[in-house]
């Protein structure tokens, strides 16, 4: 079963970010297998073993970009999916496993739901992404979103 690395500020081929292939290299050094970059924005679904430390490895390999990346297993991803009714206004933010976040409305969107490490954010409008910024205002802590059209193209490509 693959798993997914959401990489924050990570697109790929973009000035100070590194390219597809940098990304697949490095995934291929830190030992993973069946790397499936989706999109240019830093989301890959990949196999390995150890699917947080092979991250934080390849996370050590991109000089000289430098951010956060988090690790959720697909299934958990196609679960979260289905359980609850989104539309494409909808992202998917997520930030350390350990914490969660309360429902809560921001300045261009609403946390309609959340979890250990993730939020389910309404924006006001689609094609409007202010998961991020919402949500790392309230905790203080880094967080990379991804909407739901990128979503569900990666549990489609899983």
């Amino acid at each position: 079963m693959p798993s997914i690395a959401f990489f924050r500020n990570l697109n790929q081929g973009q000035r100070g970010c590194p390219s597809t292939e940098e990304l697949r290299a490095a995934f291929r050094a830190a030992g993973a297998r069946e790397i499936k970059p989706v999109r240019g924005n830093g989301t890959v679904l990949f196999e390995s073993l150890d699917p947080e430390t092979t991250a934080r490895a390849v996370r050590g390999r991109l000089p000289p970009w430098d951010d956060v990346v988090f690790v959720r297993n697909s299934d958990w991803l196609a679960d979260l999916l289905t359980t609850v009714s989104l539309d494409d206004r909808a992202e998917v933010t997520l930030f350390e496993p350990t914490v969660t976040v309360p429902a809560q409305r921001g300045k261009r969107c609403e946390i309609i739901s959340s979890g250990p490490g993730y939020a389910i954010v309404l924006n006001d409008s689609a094609g409007q992404s202010d998961g991020t910024a919402t949500v790392e205002r309230v905790l203080g802590l880094p967080a990379t979103s991804r909407g739901v059209p990128t979503l569900r193209r990666v549990v489609a490509v899983a």
